[in-house]
């Protein structure tokens, strides 16, 4: 990929993998145990 753009298999840094919530959101199952 070109230097200013991320790796198709890696998020930009500014955003959370898909498979995890943002730092400002807990994760659903956090949210379920309370």
């Amino acid at each position: 990929a070109p230097a200013d753009e991320a790796p198709a298999d890696e998020a930009p840094a500014d955003e959370a993998p898909a498979d995890e919530a943002p730092a400002d959101e807990a994760p659903a199952e956090e949210e379920n145990k309370e």
